[in-house]
């Protein structure tokens, strides 16, 4: 009886333990933070401090486009060297690599005296941007497998809803440091993501090296015609438009080479598959449109409006950011919302309102005068902020 009575007894129930892997997607994500929160703020980290290091290397207002050209031309080759290498020895110990290349960037540019030195630098921290960026996401997608809407919905507000507060936090930088620290501050963080990064992100060097073949001749063309367009526009005055041999040589440069890019891509003469693959895919075409919609956004609108902010209303650097920071707030909630509360159905619905509002509001934002108050361009930035939220969660799927 005993011996029955024993035998029917319900085991004690055991401790329940998460499996590893469960805890691998967060921890990944953990690891990816840091990276968010400085390679991908590069773009919009010198809105209203460009002044202050302009002052401070002692440069002339042109001759600060050879850094944006240098930093430009770096972060495209880096990109491509980045799609060269990832096949051969794998994303994790490339996306090291890119830290390293970006942390000593960081540092040179807070050590720059001139224009030259800074537009050296510039190229350092270039590269390792752009093999951070090309990598970045599509690692953290892996980690997360069949939870990817959440990795969607972290990277969207992690990496874009934090842009528009960054010339806030470089304000602060410059005011109780100095603007070398803008650059500096970067270093520990990037440093800080090399051992995460080895930790946290499945290790995915192949067994088998792949060789992907990457046509450099191309990617030279297509910097040419970038840096045309930019000496176009931006040196359109110091040269005196096209009474200028300069001027005109830079504006038929800017016709000539894309004709040539797209006979070189489209005619055959080098084959490379990785592109052509890329423009068969058409949903991945409009995603690329999209995606370069933001950050033409992102550039255009946060750059222009501390302009505004510094050099029109004669605003404090940190009142400006304060100004522009409400974009971060409204951006973050509506990539949320639309990413938790997911229906692929409305997808290209929300494109569309995503596009059309952030139109809307830059027709609103247009109308900002000399007596605009403080309210209404902090309500027009968090306006602003809301539709162009909705982009990311679109081309991010």
């Amino acid at each position: 009886m005993s011996s029955s009575s024993t035998m029917s007894a319900p085991a004690p129930p055991s401790p329940r333990v998460d499996p590893p892997s469960a805890q691998i997607p967060w921890q990944a994500a953990i690891a990816i933070v840091p990276i968010l929160l400085t390679v991908y703020q590069t773009l919009v980290l010198t809105d209203v401090t460009s002044d202050a290091i302009r002052k401070g290397i002692e440069g002339d207002k042109y001759a600060m486009l050879w850094t944006n050209v240098a930093w430009g031309i770096a972060t495209l080759y880096g990109v491509f060297a980045g799609l060269w290498a990832m096949p051969r020895y794998g994303a994790r110990i490339m996306l090291q690599i890119g830290l390293v290349w970006f942390a000593a960037g960081n540092f040179l540019c807070g050590a720059a005296v001139d224009v030259p030195t800074l537009s050296a630098a510039k190229l350092v921290e270039g590269i390792g941007k752009g093999l951070v960026i090309i990598l970045c996401r599509s690692t953290l997608y892996r980690q997360f497998d069949r939870m990817v809407i959440v990795a969607i919905g972290f990277y969207g507000v992690t990496a874009y809803a934090t842009r528009p507060t960054t010339p806030l936090v470089t304000a602060l930088v410059n005011d109780a440091l100095s603007w070398r620290w803008i650059f500096w501050i970067n270093i520990p963080f990037a440093l800080l993501a090399i051992p995460l990064v080895r930790r946290f992100i499945k290790p995915d060097r192949p067994s088998k090296p792949l060789l992907l073949q990457i046509d450099w001749l191309a990617v030279t063309l297509l910097a040419g015609w970038a840096v045309s367009l930019v000496f176009s526009f931006g040196w359109y005055r110091k040269w005196g438009g096209w009474a200028s041999n300069d001027f005109s040589l830079a504006a038929m440069l800017a016709i000539v080479l894309p004709l040539l890019l797209v006979f070189r891509v489209g005619s055959g003469v080098r084959a490379d598959e990785h592109i052509r693959r890329i423009f068969r895919v058409r949903s991945y075409v409009l995603a690329m449109c999209v995606r370069m919609l933001l950050l033409v956004q992102l550039l255009a609108v946060l750059t222009l409006v501390a302009e505004y902010l510094i050099e029109l209303r004669d605003y404090p650097r940190e009142v400006a950011g304060w100004l522009l920071a409400p974009a971060t707030v409204t951006m973050a909630t509506s990539t949320f919302l639309t990413t938790y509360f997911r229906r692929r159905s409305l997808r290209h619905f929300w494109l569309l309102v995503g596009v059309l509002g952030s139109a809307g509001s830059l027709w609103w934002l247009s109308s900002l005068d000399s007596f605009t108050s403080k309210e209404q361009i902090a309500l027009m930035m968090g306006c602003w902020g809301l539709f162009v939220g909705l982009l990311p969660p679109s081309f991010l799927q």
